[in-house]
């Protein structure tokens, strides 16, 4: 049952990232000003990322069967393993912190543009039984560089040093899939909730305001691990995830540019993120170290329209136009 509700989601996967599942949605440009926020410009084309109504019923209904079918592939703590079967046994090193440094670049197609370096740290605790359940948190900050054009097209606009800052938190739980018993490789399947925030303040700019994205979201994904090497005490993993965003809110706060414009809220009810990593790690005698070169992804459609106003008068409907950002990196931590 367990792997037949596996084969339905990864099946339901494949066709959203070629693209079966997805419908193009009608572009659409609005006029007005205040559009050269990269976070949340006023009229965009979308992005060919609509996702029909039947998916946002039946995706999140699949997603839940395969998380309540978990306990399926999870087997009885007896009899128990040998501590050399996955190399030293995890419960003895729950604990993780990270150095986190990347390259995060944003786009807007045809619009605007972000690119820029973030620093920042991660940490997270893992607790192994039965199932996997793992909480981690991270975040990070920097500045990036923006580039676009007025809303009339007809001059270009650039930015130096935009303040930028993420925070993420997930809750995962997941278990190990033991098909391979004579192998010295762990692999586990998770799910869970996923929580990122981005913060982009351009409140010091001429014209510029801050905006924050909010992204609600639930990761699947599968984690491998090799034990490590008798000799040299190394060993090399790798996971590889898929989010669906369940909901996304888009803040815009227009009155930092000018007292007369309403702070808008956008929500955002379609949107696939991916992200995959590889683990190479040295085992010491207390503890772990470890660099991990990472890759995410996020592709987000159009939002809803909230109206515009200034001064209480109504000028028109605007939206978050659809958008793609891609963060590659690398972290460099210890396990203890």
């Amino acid at each position: 049952m367990g792997f037949m509700l596996l084969n339905t989601w990864a099946v339901r996967i494949h066709r959203c990232l070629s693209g079966d599942e997805l419908q193009p949605s009608t572009p659409r440009t609005l006029t007005g000003s205040l559009s050269e926020n990269p976070e949340r410009v006023v009229g965009s084309n979308s992005l060919p990322l609509k996702l029909p109504y039947y998916n946002r019923i039946y995706l999140p209904a699949a997603l839940l069967a395969w998380l309540i079918s978990i306990p399926i592939f999870a087997q009885p703590a007896e009899p128990p393993r040998s501590p050399d079967y996955f190399g030293a046994e995890p419960q003895e090193s729950p604990w993780e912190v990270e150095i986190v440094k990347s390259r995060l670049t944003y786009k807007e197609p045809g619009r605007t543009e972000n690119r820029g370096s973030m620093d920042g740290f991660s940490f997270s605790y893992t607790s192994y039984d039965n199932l996997m359940t793992r909480v981690e948190m991270r975040y990070s900050s920097g500045a990036v560089d923006y580039k676009g054009i007025t809303i009339e097209g007809t001059a270009p606009i650039t930015r130096i040093n935009v303040p930028d800052s993420i925070f993420e938190l997930r809750v995962l739980i997941g278990a190990e899939v033991r098909a391979w018993e004579t192998h010295p490789q762990s692999v586990y399947f998770y799910s869970g909730l996923g929580y990122r925030y981005l913060d982009d303040d351009a409140s010091t700019f001429s014209s510029g305001y801050e905006s924050e994205s909010n992204y609600f979201y639930c990761p699947l994904g599968i984690n491998i691990n090799m034990a490590p090497e008798a000799e040299n005490g190394w060993s090399i993993g790798g996971a590889i995830e898929y989010d669906y965003l369940l909901r996304g809110m888009q803040a815009s706060y227009l009155s930092d540019a000018d007292i007369g414009y309403n702070n808008q809220t956008n929500i955002q009810k379609g949107g696939i993120g991916y992200r995959g990593s590889i683990r190479f790690q040295k085992k010491l005698e207390d503890a772990s170290i470890h660099i991990q070169p990472f890759f995410k992804r996020w592709n987000i459609r159009k939002s809803d329209e909230t109206p515009l106003t200034y001064n209480g008068s109504y000028i028109k409907e605007t939206s978050a136009p659809a958008n793609h950002s891609t963060e590659i990196g690398v972290t460099i931590g210890v396990t203890f």
